[in-house]
């Protein structure tokens, strides 16, 4: 009972604080995104992000005029028609889809998600163009980056010293996803932790500090003078901790987006004619040296434990490819793979876990809203990336480093989820709007 009132005052709280001044309420967002899955458990799930939704709603409501006047002001920045019709065309297909949904439940909640992470992009987009403040949105990703890796850390810490691996706080907390202690591995007979930070997945935390890790760097190689109007000065000192515990997760789907996010840096700004090229060759090659350490450990090693992971994620991705032939048209109902694995195909093979995770997004989208839903989210990523890459043409070369190095990291997410399926986390579609109202007023 005393948690509920701690929790129902910490949210009044919040709640008073973004009514009040609500340039605040896009960076307070942005600093509960590390919270998506860090689920609080009351007898049931409370999700920290979703909460906050309602806030930025009322907040709109009751600013309305202030925000009217604003708004009025900027009559020229206006989301790209292109943009809005592509994200009311997922959302009518998911509809669609979800009249031949296997399970109308899920489907119906899943919808839900997906609406509210559409408000989520038009409110953030909305938001900078208002209030303009493009530092603060930057260097609140920054901060709730150190904190998913002051955490990992501090987890790797507690359990090399004193064996904690979740600091003792699972019966308070509760995660819909995976244990975060699978995440112990064993290298010559010694235990180690891949810290799995506050999304209690350690390749969602991984992808989640990719998106800021290109800006660091940037910070180091690049224009030190402009970089700092947008970037807190201690961005140097910060950017160690974060690219350690980036490391620390051994991530392989986010060490392959970082190598092409670097790589799409270089190409964008066309350091390989920069001074400091050199040192993108050397961080390339250290991410490609730790990519085959990890294969070697795989390979040596680890055989007969990653191998029914290996094994695990090849079934998911053969069931994912069949449920779409199945239903290619209109998928089986957004949010129902997990359900129709383990309904239809889990009792019938050898599957190695108790959980079932999902197959790589695309293929996700594919097995789940069929052809309908997965071309219409790739007509919205096409008209994103066009957007923003017109708009990085007409800048000027500094203003370029920033909008590039944004883009990077996100680009380094969605290579990322051609072995994964975070992008359907909501954290990503708050920072699709802001990397579109970043572009359009930078």
């Amino acid at each position: 009972m005393l948690l509920i009132i701690i929790l129902i005052t910490i949210y009044l709280a919040i709640a008073i604080l973004t009514l009040n001044y609500p340039k605040l309420s896009i960076p307070i967002s942005i600093l509960l995104l590390p919270l998506e899955r860090f689920n609080l458990y009351l007898g049931f799930t409370l999700d920290p992000i979703i909460l906050f939704i309602p806030i930025l709603i009322l907040t709109i409501f009751v600013n309305y005029k202030d925000i009217k006047l604003l708004l009025l002001k900027r009559k020229k920045f206006k989301l790209e028609k292109k943009v809005m019709y592509s994200i009311a065309l997922i959302i009518l297909s998911i509809i669609i889809s979800d009249i031949f949904s296997l399970n109308k439940f899920l489907s119906t909640k899943a919808t839900i998600y997906i609406i509210l992470n559409a408000l989520l992009i038009i409110i953030s987009y909305y938001y900078l163009v208002i209030y303009r403040n493009v530092k603060i949105v930057i260097n609140s990703l920054l901060v709730s980056s150190l904190i998913i890796s002051l955490y990992g850390i501090l987890q790797f810490f507690g359990y090399l010293f004193f064996k904690f691996d979740t600091f003792n706080i699972s019966k308070l907390l509760y995660s819909s996803t995976i244990n975060p202690n699978t995440f112990i591995t064993t290298i010559h007979g010694i235990n180690f932790l891949r810290p799995d930070s506050t999304f209690t997945d350690v390749n969602t935390a991984a992808g989640y500090i990719l998106i800021i890790i290109p800006l660091l760097i940037s910070v180091y190689f690049l224009n030190k003078k402009y970089t700092e109007k947008y970037i807190t000065k201690y961005a140097r000192y910060i950017a160690p901790v974060i690219f350690i515990y980036f490391i620390m997760t051994f991530s392989k789907s986010a060490l392959i987006g970082l190598i092409f996010s670097i790589i799409y840096i270089v190409i964008a700004l066309k350091l390989y004619k920069h001074r400091h090229f050199k040192y993108y060759i050397i961080l390339l090659s250290i991410l490609l040296l730790i990519m085959i350490v990890k294969i070697n450990l795989i390979i040596k090693y680890f055989y007969y434990k990653e191998r029914f992971s290996y094994l695990g994620h090849y079934i998911l991705v053969k069931y994912s490819y069949i449920i779409f032939i199945k239903h290619m048209i209109f998928g089986t109902g957004l949010g129902t793979f997990t359900y129709y694995f383990g309904t239809y195909i889990k009792p019938h093979i050898n599957y190695y876990y108790n959980n079932i995770d999902n197959p790589p997004l695309f293929l996700l989208w594919l097995s789940e809203i069929g052809l309908i839903g997965f071309l219409s989210y790739m007509y919205f990523f096409f008209n994103f990336f066009k957007n923003i890459l017109y708009k990085v043409k007409e800048l000027d070369k500094d203003k370029k480093i920033i909008l590039v190095s944004l883009l990077s990291g996100f680009i380094g997410i969605f290579i990322s989820n051609f072995f994964h399926s975070y992008l359907t986390l909501m954290f990503n579609w708050e920072i699709i709007g802001l990397f579109l109202g970043i572009s359009a007023i930078i």
